[in-house]
């Protein structure tokens, strides 16, 4: 199979990667004339500059919304639909590097959109340029479409498409290898209600990200974190200020993530009721699935809803609760927003639509995505299936589940046959290192150093990760080490007791004859 990736090519693509990395590309709307921000329109400009040097032609448009490159001939137009524009990097003393900074580290690169989207976006043009100096010619004509308002309203692709033509084909260097064939609907709404005379909050960052933290203020100060220590939530206080301690996420993988707005918000509602506090620690609660409102809303082709809570202002003038929902992709929109609706409406809250964009949806068995799998499995002998975005099964649940059963009772027989009570101990220590080490009921990037230690090392650590990602969107690349890992422990710990097992009868029957004769048990 011939590479076309040469080591030139790799230094070229992550010398141009970590340039349009340091443009801090965050939305600021009509800053200096420009449609979303200074620092967006200068990273148009300088990606188009680099497709310039490698020979594509380029266009800008006038107003800034937009810009593609574009090389080939043909009738026919391939679309390749990038973004450059990134969510907010929240706190910066959060980073462990620079967020506008692509650091190598660990064989990873670091820094805000190497993965959305900026990284895939050169990777695709890159690749291009590697093909076009293999000798390729294209029947198509390829353009590069680079978006600067994807994170918000894509009013970006709005004006395009009013302008420019129709493409033929495309796709999205925005997901999941091989192919995503499915993608969750996106809904973003806005709950409006009363002021409040007793807290003031602005909380949240963008609508598609879980929030991480949320700070207080007030005259409540001393009994909100009381009441955050009494409810075992993490935080950080300061002389006059508290502030709430979560897990960020994407809202796809909401349920992934620890809503800090959340948090905070269950602490006031007991200290000074307010609608919409109400709404969001009883109408949703920390069901980042939105089961609680709704019910269930799961398919095959991208598994549950995804609810995030992603901004809440409260003044004495108004209340405004920011939600981010990604609905899967045969579930009704419309149904949803009625009961979004009504359940708001008990709360004192109007409803407002601020966007939404439809599911996509491309049967498995199209032309179109058996064709692309096909090419793809035999160019790079990788037979990884098509996924969806977010997606998940019952059948892959339910195997995931009998698995880790069956790995734990292998685990626990063996340590118990080859050494009896003490197997029975040990099995006991396991039992307690794991209820806190691996991640299951608070993330282990917040546990002590201890526990982060022994994460790797723990069997419960992968039966949740195939548990997570089988229940709330697979990512194969998670899923498969996770299950080859529990498989593994199980044959290994067979294999060991059988080794061991002659050796230890005597030490374990000595050691159970003390035990007895302690009259202990």
């Amino acid at each position: 199979m011939k590479n076309f990736i040469t080591e030139e090519v790799k230094e070229d693509f992550l010398e141009s990667l970590k340039t349009i990395v340091s443009y801090p590309s965050v939305l600021n709307e009509g800053q200096n004339g420009t449609p979303f921000g200074q620092a967006i329109q200068d990273v148009l400009e300088k990606t188009l500059e680099i497709c310039r040097e490698l020979g594509f032609t380029t266009y800008l448009d006038p107003k800034g919304y937009y810009g593609y490159a574009e090389i080939g001939q043909g009738e026919e137009l391939l679309a390749v639909l990038c973004h450059l524009d990134v969510v907010p990097s929240g706190d910066e003393a959060d980073w462990q590097t620079p967020p506008f900074e692509a650091t190598e580290k660990d064989g990873y690169l670091f820094g805000r959109g190497v993965q959305d989207d900026k990284g895939p976006s050169m990777a695709a043009l890159y690749a291009v340029k590697a093909l076009l100096d293999s000798g390729v010619r294209f029947k198509k004509r390829v353009r590069f479409i680079f978006g600067t308002d994807e994170e918000t309203l894509w009013r970006c692709m709005g004006r395009y498409n009013e302008l420019e033509e129709t493409a033929t084909l495309g796709f999205a260097p925005d997901s999941s290898f091989p192919l995503t064939y499915a993608e969750k609907g996106l809904l973003q709404v806005k709950l409006h209600g009363p002021g409040s005379d007793l807290i003031q909050l602005e909380l949240g960052d963008a609508f598609n990200v879980v929030p991480a933290k949320a700070s207080y203020q007030g005259a409540f100060l001393g009994k909100v974190i009381a009441g955050l220590r009494a409810s075992g939530f993490d935080y950080e206080e300061t002389a006059d200020s508290v502030t709430v301690l979560g897990l960020p996420k994407h809202s796809k993988d909401a349920a992934k993530g620890i809503n800090a707005l959340i948090r905070l918000s269950k602490v006031l509602q007991a200290l000074a009721p307010h609608p919409a506090l109400a709404f969001i620690t009883e109408a949703v609660g920390e069901d980042a699935t939105g089961a609680h409102l709704f019910g269930p809303i799961s398919d095959e082709p991208t598994g549950n809803l995804s609810f995030n809570i992603a901004g809440l202002t409260l003044n004495p003038e108004r209340s405004e609760i920011r939600i981010d929902i990604r609905i899967p992709v045969l579930a009704d929109k419309e149904t949803l927003v009625a009961t979004l609706r009504a359940k708001a409406s008990d709360y004192q809250l109007s409803y407002e639509e601020f966007d939404y964009l439809a599911p996509l949806y491309v049967p498995k068995d199209s032309e179109l995505v058996s064709t692309l799998m096909s090419i793809y499995q035999e160019k790079t002998g990788d037979n990884s299936p098509a996924m969806s975005s977010g997606g998940a099964t019952f059948a892959l649940f339910t195997f995931s589940a009998a698995l880790i059963s069956v790995t734990f009772m292998v685990l626990m027989y063996s340590l118990i046959s080859a050494l009896g009570q003490v197997g029975k101990g040990i099995g006991v220590v396991l039992l307690v290192l794991q209820i806190s080490g691996t991640g299951g009921i608070y993330p282990i990037e917040i546990m002590d150093n201890v526990f982060q230690t022994l994460y790797p090392y723990l069997p419960m650590t992968y039966a949740i990760d195939l548990i997570r990602e089988a229940q709330l969107g697979v990512v194969w690349s998670n899923y498969l080490p996770a299950l080859a890992i529990s498989i593994g422990i199980a044959v290994v710990t067979v294999i060991v007791a059988v080794i061991i097992k002659e050796k230890a009868d005597d030490a374990a029957h000595y050691f159970e004859e003390r035990l007895n004769d302690t009259g202990l048990f």
